[in-house]
């Protein structure tokens, strides 16, 4: 399923590069005098819309690759959940590694 930012890129970009052809067509078939600025606008519309349909469908892309990692790792933590538990969550309070952070976890709310 497309992301709505991802897929209005996709169909903005669609929508360029459709009004860049019509724009086209029409000075082909005498509809539309021929200009310079008249054609780099054509030339300028279906470029961009090429390249902002290409970045909603990459967008789309690598949410759906963000979300299929994200569920890998839910299913990774819930069936071994003691190997996503933070690391100072494992501290032991003897270790010299725990106090040290604890320590510096009271100066920064000291400073606060």
């Amino acid at each position: 399923m497309l992301h709505s930012s991802s897929q209005r890129f996709i169909v903005l970009g669609l929508a360029m590069i459709v009004i860049a052809w019509l724009i086209v067509f029409a000075m082909i078939l005498n509809l539309v005098q021929e200009s310079f600025a008249l054609s780099f606008l054509s030339y300028a519309l279906g470029l961009g819309g090429f390249f902002t349909g290409l970045m909603g469908i990459f967008s789309s892309w690598s949410r759906q690759k963000d979300n299929k990692e994200i569920q890998e790792l839910k299913e990774a933590a819930r069936e071994k959940p003691d190997d996503y538990v933070p690391y100072f969550f494992k501290m032991d309070a003897e270790d010299e590694d725990f106090q040290e952070f604890l320590e510096k976890e009271e100066e920064r709310n000291k400073s606060d």
